[in-house]
């Protein structure tokens, strides 16, 4: 890596700015190649959202909470939740998970009682150690989300 590249990498990351690069592309760049699966995320789960913001940019709320994730995709948690109409505790959840080789993938879950299903793209980071999400939304709502890993299956 040039120092030019490692001065603009350094300067993104303080500045908080994010490039992204395909996994492919990035792989070729190193010479290095990465997989993942399922398997690279079974386990327990803590996490956090970094605020969910609605449309509008009105903060909706925050979210802290545990999964579980296991070998055959799905994956069951509980979180609480502080929001404009109060807090809830203990929400929980149930969803199935998938992961592509280049380490992204995809969190599907719905709250216990819900139909409404919420889909979320992930990257998992850190060999398996974390995984950071982003709701995918078409109406516009913003919420992103770290999780670190708490145990091992």
């Amino acid at each position: 890596m040039t120092n030019a590249r490692v001065f603009l990498l350094g300067l993104l990351a303080l500045t908080g700015l994010a490039v992204l690069v395909p996994a492919d592309a990035a792989a070729q760049s190193t010479g290095h190649s990465r997989e993942c699966s399922v398997a690279t995320i079974v386990g327990d789960w803590a996490f956090k959202t970094d605020g969910a913001y609605s449309s509008t940019g009105v903060l909706d709320g925050n979210a802290l909470g545990i999964l579980d994730i296991h070998a055959d995709g799905s994956l069951r948690g509980k979180y609480d939740w502080q929001g404009p109409s109060g807090f809830s505790p203990g929400i929980e959840i149930k969803g199935t998970v998938t992961i592509n080789a280049d380490c992204t993938g995809t969190l599907n879950f719905e709250n216990a009682g819900s139909d409404t299903i919420y889909t979320q793209s992930i990257v998992v980071a850190h060999n398996g150690k974390q995984f950071f999400g982003m709701l995918q939304d078409p109406a516009g709502s913003n919420e992103t989300y770290t999780a670190i890993r708490v145990h091992e299956d």
